[in-house]
């Protein structure tokens, strides 16, 4: 019963110690904002409206169409190329299956329909390419 009592009291007297401690930062610190407030220069706020900054990505311009193009002739960059490597791997598959043929009719005719995949697949990409030409230059963004 003793020792509940000695902690209580110690309890009370380090929470007393700690609210006047606290009391006494809390009068510090308005005094010194109550000095700061009657010594500072008062300040105008101008009279223009706030301006609004959009952030924008890397390589954005904050023109929605130009992004739009950009992304589009990216994109369309990006497919020329794999189409161009799909086509190039293409005719070597063609032309390994012709070698190892070795005159079997029905190896010929795979060997032909890979060449002839290869092609249109070129085609295809080559189209491509003039169609995204032709809608650029109506759309006044060719460069």
């Amino acid at each position: 019963m003793l020792t509940l009592q000695l902690i209580h009291q110690t309890a009370t007297m380090i929470s007393a110690v700690h609210v006047q401690h606290a009391t006494a930062l809390s009068s510090n610190h308005l005094m010194q904002l109550k000095m700061n407030a009657t010594t500072a220069a008062p300040t105008s706020t101008p009279a223009s409206a706030p301006t609004i900054n959009t952030p924008t990505l890397n390589g954005t311009t904050g023109n929605s169409f130009t992004d739009i193009f950009n992304f589009a002739r990216s994109i369309q960059s990006l497919v020329t190329a794999v189409g161009l490597v799909i086509f190039f791997i293409g005719i070597g598959i063609a032309g390994i299956l012709r070698m190892i043929s070795a005159g079997n009719e029905r190896r010929i005719a795979v060997s032909n329909m890979a060449l002839t995949a290869a092609i249109v697949g070129l085609v295809i990409v080559l189209a491509g390419n003039g169609i995204y030409g032709v809608l650029s230059k109506a759309f006044g963004t060719a460069q």
